[in-house]
């Protein structure tokens, strides 16, 4: 309630998705209050054309949140694409510090490697976005550790900080012993691992809501 936030999110979406409504909202931005959503396709194959772009978008409306709101005291980025070039650039030119929250599954199954090899440009720019932010926020100890080794670094940039807010106030209830799997159902998650270990503990006395779609949903519903 002490301090004013504001959302610059430059949706830089597949071109897969270019046959969606998604169409008639290219080079459009919504405004709300301190809320701008642009919408444009990224370029495929040409990551490090993308993070340009995005940058490019991006400080045209900052320009703009400027004018109307003054400058921010600090950038909050979340995820280390796109968006973490962009607030690097930002602090170089405006003397603006940046923290990442980075939540991504890419770490731990392997994509972030396959689409940034070490020896890529993107790596390299995304490795030192990485090194001059203030604090990297990571949900979990593993994404935390392997993070701090991938980009080697320092122990004390990264803070764990878990997806589930400790600020609720639960309300009491009489135990019923239910799970709750809230996600996308695709191979990543991994939700009939979740079903094959329920399946363990059953015995008629436990409850499991599965919230979410993808690829995987017929599977899901014939493994039940």
């Amino acid at each position: 309630k002490n301090n004013s936030i504001g959302l610059i999110y430059i949706y830089l979406f597949s071109i897969k998705k270019i046959l969606t409504n998604l169409f008639f909202k290219i080079l459009t931005c919504e405004k709300n209050y301190r809320n701008f959503i642009f919408y444009f396709p990224r370029v495929p194959y040409f990551k490090n054309i993308n993070y340009k772009i995005h940058y490019f978008f991006f400080l045209i409306y900052f320009k703009k949140y400027i004018k109307r709101y003054g400058k921010p005291d600090l950038l909050h980025v979340h995820f280390s694409e796109f968006s973490i070039w962009t607030a690097y650039k930002i602090k170089q030119f405006y003397k603006i510090p940046y923290i990442i929250t980075e939540h991504s599954t890419d770490f731990l199954d392997g994509q972030y490697e396959k689409k940034y090899p070490k020896n890529s440009k993107v790596f390299l720019n995304i490795s030192k976005a990485f090194s001059n932010s203030k604090k990297v926020i990571c949900v979990s100890s593993i994404l935390k550790e392997r993070i701090k080794k991938y980009f080697k670094l320092k122990k004390d940039l990264l803070k764990i900080i878990p997806n589930l807010s400790i600020s609720i106030k639960f309300k009491k209830y009489k135990q019923k012993n239910s799970i709750v799997f809230v996600g996308s159902f695709e191979e990543r998650k991994n939700p009939l691992l979740l079903l094959k270990a329920f399946k363990k503990i059953y015995k008629k006395k436990l409850k499991l809501n599965m919230v979410g779609n993808g690829p995987l949903k017929s599977k899901i519903k014939s493994f039940i």
